[in-house]
């Protein structure tokens, strides 16, 4: 049997997942976040969070029901949608968007979930409180 493209592959993702955690720094522990946990953690709370490429802040609520709703006030948005986990992956779909927008994963570390699309952060979730705190 030819271990050779298992052993490629695997070497791939090994890659992949160090070159996002030494991405954020130290090398200290960094978290990969399943679905399961996007679930349970994200499931009936609003998300503060900060949009790393345009600095926007958001409040983002995600429904035990599958509603998101998201708050932009900088951008004076309001907006509302599906939200889900799959493939270690939170995935949103916004009212009057034709496609999904879905994280490639996150990881955790320090309090803050980092939310990863393209090899990139694209945004830090710094903390969460219970309930709708979207303000519409």
């Amino acid at each position: 049997m030819n271990m050779k493209p298992l052993v490629v592959v695997i070497g791939i993702i090994l890659s992949l997942f160090a070159h996002s955690v030494l991405a954020l720094g130290t090398g200290e522990k960094y978290y990969r976040v399943s679905s399961s946990d996007i679930i349970s953690v994200f499931s009936g709370m609003t998300l503060s969070s900060i949009n790393e490429r345009t600095k926007d802040e958001a409040l983002t609520y995600f429904a035990e029901n599958g509603v998101v709703k998201q708050s932009i006030k900088s951008l004076n948005l309001e907006r509302k949608g599906k939200w889900h986990a799959a493939n270690n992956q939170l995935c949103l779909h916004w009212e009057n968007k034709e496609s999904e927008y879905c994280f490639d994963s996150i990881l955790f570390h320090n309090d803050i979930f980092y939310l990863f699309k393209d090899g990139k952060i694209e945004s830090s979730v710094t903390n969460g409180v219970e309930g709708d705190k979207t303000g519409f």
